[in-house]
């Protein structure tokens, strides 16, 4: 009988088996959340700013960016 060869794929994910990258998953996704409100804020200002008004689309903006938190 001849032995299974691992793939240096299957050899790198056994011995990282035990790593933890929570601490980096909360980080990128605090740092996207804090982006995405910075970006809806400004474009509530630039709405404000020209006096063009809060549509639809802005509102739906809102709901999904409150939903997501």
């Amino acid at each position: 009988m001849s032995s299974l060869q691992m793939t240096p794929g299957v050899q790198y994910q056994i011995a990282h088996i035990g790593d933890n990258r929570s601490a980096d998953i909360i980080a990128a996704q605090t740092i996207m959340l804090v982006v995405a409100y910075i970006a809806v804020g400004l474009r509530l200002l630039a709405r404000r700013v020209s006096r063009a008004g809060m549509g639809y689309d802005d509102w739906m903006i809102l709901v999904a960016l409150v939903s997501e938190a």
